[in-house]
């Protein structure tokens, strides 16, 4: 076999230029490899952010709903007890008026019956009027 050899030399360069070609075609795709990868790794990254952000937030709404259902219950029982104290104090004060209203009911009775200065005296008993029948003219 006998080649010649200005083909073997075009030979030779053809093979270089497509080995220069195959490397730089693998070069190109691991480069866009990588590119992918960080792009992949960058969109992970945001994905795992946004999650992040989301469940914070979900979490402080849940905080502040728990919050505002702690400050709601606080000022249910705070009304509670302030109309429970209402209440007791209505109780005494009713049950005082109704002392404070029988002594002076009891003092307005025991002045009238004994007026002040007044000191009982023995008196004799009295002389019963007689008692007489019918007149003439109530008889007929």
């Amino acid at each position: 076999a006998v080649v010649s050899t200005q083909s073997t030399g075009e030979a030779a360069e053809l093979v270089r230029i497509t080995e220069e070609q195959r490397m730089a075609a693998e070069k190109s795709a691991e480069e866009e490899r990588i590119a992918a990868e960080k792009q992949a790794t960058e969109a992970h990254r945001f994905l795992m952010e946004a999650q992040a952000a989301k469940a914070i937030e979900e979490a402080r709404a849940v905080e502040e709903q728990r919050m505002a259902e702690e400050t709601r219950l606080a000022e249910e029982q705070r009304l509670a007890e302030e109309q429970k104290l209402a209440e007791e104090q209505r109780a005494v004060n009713e049950r005082r008026a109704a002392e404070a209203l029988r002594i002076m009911s009891q003092q307005q009775v025991e002045k009238y019956i004994r007026p002040p200065g007044f000191e009982p005296v023995e008196c004799p008993p009295r002389r019963r009027k007689r008692k007489r029948g019918k007149t003439k003219k109530q008889r007929g």
